[in-house]
Formats: structure tokens, C-alpha cells, sequence
């Protein structure tokens, strides 16, 4: 292969590279199939360029044995990789074919075992009685036996694969082998490796549309739910109670009256804002109006058990959808009054680990408070319409656990920025 070609060839890997980072950085690719395709996004451009390193580089030398080593061994991490991809990508839209991996692991191992030794022979690093390139055609006769597998997996797909989907995976099997045999008659196999980065492009772009279609889609799917989000967050019968108790209060304790009233106007206002700001506001609006609410609350309560919260907060920075923690502290607190202890506990905190962020409020309430007659109903419905804006707005994982003791636990998983 001429310089030229090699040149090509380290030019397509610099262009997976951009795509790996395009797609490393991008929210929506967060899914079992996306990390399957940065890892094929990594190893072909890691093979495109040692590739291209290698022919350019002298035969002989350090440089050249090293990588030819390294691109032997890419190579075969890029084949699985596209293999997990197109099994991740099958799995995504309800087909699986759990025998693939019977089928293609062993003959994958053994073209990449066969393919390093034909390499080490071919640098003098083994010294062994067989003929390198026999072993190096057999290899490449189990990459064919491969590309087989993957396009059985396909086609044995059609019934429940949508058209586009069809097509992407099949022009990825049929670009790199109509490839690899122009390559064969022209003695250049950088045509065929550098068709790898036309059908990563082709793949890219595909998966990068879906996810924005299906993006949109889910946002609109809770934008359908804002006039019972509006009602949730503004809670009517809650602020008509809390006028009641202010109208009660105001000619025996002016004072009192007068905190409970800016309160109230507080919530509200936070309450308003963040309607008007639906898709992600910062958690400390979200914390000021929770405080505020439970300030309502523990006005309202006459008979000495109110509710005591504790907060333990490392950051109050990061965003989520508005009214989603409240509405789930809502819930909270709905259990704890619906509860004869005379200790009511709320416990919020905030963690931030691993680039993630990890709210979760604890109470003592009810032990199954969905079935209890005063509360079941809009907890459940309090609890899903919040679960759903956090998944769906931020992507964030939720956990409903039990107390050890009592009540409940709402453990929420958001990605950071």
C-alpha cells in the first residue's frame, strides 16, 4: 500500500475520533448499545491509524513491529464491538438472537489468535514451522465466517426490525465487504478499512436522528401531562386550606399570621416560576419551595407533631424538571400526616459521585401508602408523574425502596452536567 493510502487511512481514524467524542459527550447516548458503539468508534479508529502508521513506517523496524501488533489486535476489538453493537441494536427493538455469541465468539477468537501469531511470525518475534500467510488466510476466512454471523442475526430480524434500522444494518455488513473484495483485487487494503469509517459515519448519523426523534417524542409525551402537572404543583385545595388557617389566625396571632402569609406568597410564587420555566430548573428553587411547604404544613398542624426535616446537602447547583423533587416530597409528607406518630421525620440529601448526582428523601411514614384510602390514589399518581418528568426530562434512574422501619425511600440517580 503507498504512503498515500496510509495517510488516507490515518485521516479516516482522526474522523472516528471526532465521532467518539461527538458521541461520548452527548446525553441521549447513555443506552447499552451506544457504549457498545464508543467502543467500536475507539478501536476502529485505534486500527485505522496504527494501520496507516504502519505501512508508513520502515518494514523492520521497532516502530513497525509495534504497531502492527496493536492494529492486529484493534482490528479484532472492532469486530466485536460491532458485533455487541448490532446485538444491542437488534435487542432495542424487541428482537434477540441469543445464539450469536455461540456462534461468533469461537470463530472470532481463533482469527484473532491466528491473525497475532501470522503477525508475530511475520516481525521474527515467533519463530514457528507453519507458513504465516496461510495462517493469515485462514484468519481472514473466519472475518468472512463472521461478517456471516452478523448478517444472519439481521436478516433473522426482518419480522420485527423497522425498514431504516433494516437498511443501516445492512449497508454496514455490505459497505465494508464489497470492500474488503476491491481491496483484494486492487492489492490496497486500506480501501476496505477506510470503508469502515463511511459505515461508522452512515451509523452515527442514524442512531444520532433516532435519538432525537425519540428525545422529542417523550418530551412531548410529558408536555401532554402540564395541565396535570399545573394542578399538582400548584395544589389548590393545599393553598385554599392555608388561606383558611391564615383567616383563622389573623385576630389571634397577628405574627404568626403574617409569617404563614409570606410563606404561602413564597410557595406560590416558586410554584408559578417554575410552570413557567417547565423543562429544568435548579434544585435549589426546587429545595426553597420544599422548605417553604413543609413551613405551611407544620403551620397547619394543631396538635404538636409536626413534621421535623433534616437536609444534608453537598450541592444545590445541578438541574431538574421543575416540581419533580417536590412533588415527590409531596408524597412524603402526605405519609407522614397520614400517620399517628408522634415523631414525623423527613430526612433530604444530596450526594455527588462519579460525575452522577444522588438525591434521596427518607421518611417514617406509611409502610405501603399507596393502598392507604386517604393518600393511595395521588400518591401513585404523584409518584409516576414525577418518576416520568425525571426520567424522561434528565435521564435520571429512581429507586422506591422501603424503610427498614417505616415509611418510604425515593433514591434518584441524575447524570451531571
Amino acid at each position: 500500500m503507498s504512503g498515500i493510502s496510509g495517510l488516507f487511512e490515518i485521516y479516516a481514524g482522526s474522523i472516528l475520533i471526532l465521532l467518539f467524542f461527538g458521541t461520548v459527550f452527548l446525553p441521549h447516548y447513555r443506552d447499552s448499545r451506544q457504549r457498545a458503539f464508543i467502543v467500536l468508534l475507539a478501536s476502529g479508529a485505534v486500527t485505522l491509524i496504527m494501520d496507516g502508521l504502519n505501512y508508513l513506517s520502515p518494514i523492520g523496524s521497532q516502530f513497525y513491529v509495534v504497531t502492527s501488533i496493536v492494529f492486529r489486535m484493534s482490528y479484532y476489538v472492532m469486530f466485536a464491538g460491532f458485533g455487541f453493537y448490532t446485538y444491542e441494536s437488534l435487542r432495542g427493538e424487541g428482537s434477540i438472537w441469543p445464539f450469536w455469541t455461540m456462534l461468533s465468539v469461537p470463530v472470532a477468537a481463533t482469527s484473532a489468535i491466528l491473525y497475532e501469531i501470522s503477525g508475530l511470525m511475520e516481525c521474527n518475534i515467533l519463530q514457528l514451522p507453519n507458513n504465516a500467510e496461510e495462517l493469515e488466510m485462514i484468519s481472514n476466512l473466519g472475518d468472512y465466517l463472521i461478517m456471516f454471523i452478523y448478517l444472519l442475526m439481521i436478516t433473522g430480524s426482518f419480522p420485527v426490525l423497522q425498514t431504516g434500522k433494516m437498511l443501516v444494518l445492512l449497508l454496514s455488513v455490505f459497505i465494508p465487504f464489497t470492500a474488503s473484495i476491491i481491496g483484494q483485487v486492487t492489492e490496497d487494503s486500506g480501501i476496505y478499512l477506510s470503508s469502515v469509517t463511511l459505515t461508522m459515519i452512515i451509523l452515527y448519523v442514524f442512531d444520532y436522528n433516532v435519538s432525537q426523534w425519540r428525545y422529542a417524542t417523550r418530551l412531548a409525551v410529558v408536555a401532554d401531562q402540564r395541565s396535570e402537572m399545573v394542578e399538582r404543583g400548584l395544589k389548590i385545595d393545599f393553598i385554599l386550606d392555608s388561606l383558611d388557617n391564615i383567616e383563622e389566625l389573623s385576630a389571634e396571632n397577628p405574627i404568626k399570621t403574617g409569617v404563614e402569609a409570606k410563606a404561602l406568597r413564597d410557595y406560590i410564587a416558586h410554584t408559578v416560576e417554575s410552570l413557567r420555566e417547565v423543562k429544568m430548573v435548579t434544585f435549589a428553587r426546587e429545595l426553597a419551595a420544599i422548605k417553604q411547604m413543609i413551613r405551611l404544613e407544620n403551620f397547619k398542624i394543631d396538635d404538636g407533631r409536626s413534621i421535623e426535616a433534616e437536609y444534608s446537602i453537598e450541592d444545590t447547583s445541578f438541574k431538574v424538571p421543575s416540581l419533580s423533587i417536590r412533588m415527590l416530597v409531596e408524597n412524603s409528607v402526605a405519609s407522614l400526616l397520614a400517620t399517628d406518630r408522634e415523631e414525623r421525620r423527613l430526612w433530604i440529601s444530596v450526594w455527588e459521585r462519579s460525575g452522577f448526582y444522588e438525591v434521596e428523601i427518607r421518611d417514617n411514614g406509611l409502610t405501603d401508602p399507596e393502598h392507604d384510602p386517604t393518600i393511595g390514589e395521588a400518591y401513585v399518581l404523584t409518584k409516576d408523574l414525577a418518576s416520568r418528568q425525571l426520567t424522561e426530562c434528565s435521564g435520571a434512574q429512581i429507586k422506591v425502596l422501603q424503610a427498614s422501619k417505616a415509611g418510604r425511600i425515593f433514591r434518584i440517580k441524575l447524570p451531571g452536567a
